[in-house]
C-alpha cells in the first residue's frame, strides 16, 4: 500500500479549507440564531399589537350592540324605516371603520343590512313577506337614501348562522 504524503502548500490549503468549513459553520449558526431571535421579537410584538387591535374590535362591537338594545327597547328599530337605524348606526361605524357591516333580523323574516364597502353605504332590506326579492338602497354620508334597486334574492335572515346563534342565547 503506497503511503499518502502531502506537501507542505498541501497541508496548508488542507488546513485553510477545515478553518474555512468550520467559520462558514459556525457563521451559519450565529446568523440562524440572530434571525430567530429576530422572528421571535417580531412574532411577539405582532402578538401584543394584535391583542389590542382585538380589545378594540371587541369594545365597538359591545358599542354597537349596546346602541341597537337600546333602539329596540325605544321601539326605534323599525325594519320599515332604515333611514332611522342608519342614523343610529353609521356614526358608530364610522367611529370603528372595521366594522363594515351591521345585520340584524327579526322571527318574522324582516331583515335590516347595514353596509359599508368600496367607500359606498348601503342597506339591503328583507321584508319577511316578500319571498323572492330583497331591496338595496344606497345611502348619502347622513344615511338617508340616493336611489333603490329591487333585486331577485331569497335571502331569509332567519336562515342565517348569526340568527340561529343568537336565538341559542
Amino acid at each position: 500500500m503506497k503511503q499518502i504524503r502531502f506537501s507542505f502548500v498541501e497541508w496548508f490549503i488542507l488546513i485553510m479549507v477545515v478553518f474555512f468549513g468550520l467559520d462558514t459553520a459556525w457563521d451559519y449558526y450565529e446568523s440562524t440564531d440572530k434571525a430567530k431571535k429576530a422572528a421571535e421579537a417580531v412574532f411577539t410584538a405582532t402578538a401584543k399589537e394584535l391583542g389590542k387591535d382585538i380589545l378594540q374590535i371587541e369594545k365597538a362591537a359591545e358599542t354597537a350592540l349596546l346602541t341597537m338594545e337600546a333602539a329596540f327597547e325605544a321601539g326605534a328599530m323599525d325594519f320599515l324605516a332604515p333611514e332611522l337605524m342608519n342614523v343610529l348606526i353609521m356614526p358608530r361605524m364610522k367611529i370603528y371603520p372595521f366594522i363594515t357591516s351591521v345585520n340584524y333580523g327579526d322571527v318574522d323574516g324582516n331583515g335590516y343590512l347595514i353596509l359599508y364597502a368600496g367607500g359606498i353605504w348601503k342597506n339591503r332590506i328583507k321584508k319577511g313577506h316578500e319571498r323572492d326579492s330583497v331591496l338595496w338602497t344606497v345611502l348619502d354620508e347622513k344615511g338617508r337614501v340616493i336611489s333603490r334597486e329591487r333585486k331577485k334574492d331569497d335571502y331569509d335572515p332567519r336562515k342565517r348562522p348569526w340568527y340561529k346563534n343568537a336565538l341559542d342565547k
